[in-house]
């Protein structure tokens, strides 16, 4: 895959895939040979698109890993800092995979949630995942038109949870 040419005001011309993205990256990695960062917004409104966090804290885990892997040497959020609801699990994992990209994320969630909810830490999990499967966060992380989110092949799913 090649760079598309540079063309002034060119309305979508921002890179569309993942790939196009790396691209762009390792180009400007090739020519820059310094320490290149990315700047991430994981927790501005993607947060808000798993109630249960379950399938979103993968997201972030496999998201700082790829960053490394593609040679970035770190990250600065932007977004809310002070968005733990319905608890802390998503920071956590957050600032433990930065920590340590090898780290494994079903340690990282039997270490956080058995320490903050104790000897029912695997009902608090089962519980937040039957939320984020009602919610289908392919759905609301999808490219379509935000200002329809009427869907009514989701209320059994949501019924489901009490």
């Amino acid at each position: 895959m090649a760079l598309a040419p540079f063309e002034l005001n060119k309305k979508g011309g921002l890179p569309q895939t993942v790939e196009e993205y790396l691209l762009h990256a390792r180009k400007w990695q090739e020519l820059g040979r310094c320490p290149s960062f990315v700047y991430e917004y994981h927790f501005w409104l993607h947060q808000y698109r798993d109630p249960g966090t379950m399938d979103f804290a993968k997201v972030i885990h496999d998201d700082i890993k790829g960053y490394k892997a593609n040679g970035f040497d770190g990250l600065i959020e932007d977004g809310s800092q002070r968005s733990y609801f319905p608890n802390g699990y998503l920071f956590y994992v957050y600032a433990e995979t930065l920590f340590d990209t090898s780290v494994d994320l079903e340690e990282l969630k039997k270490d956080y949630f058995s320490h903050a909810y104790g000897e029912i830490w695997e009902d608090v999990v089962a519980y937040l995942t039957k939320i984020t499967e009602a919610f289908d966060i392919r759905y609301l992380m999808s490219a379509d038109d935000r200002n329809n989110f009427y869907a009514p092949d989701h209320v059994p799913a949501l019924r489901r949870v009490h």
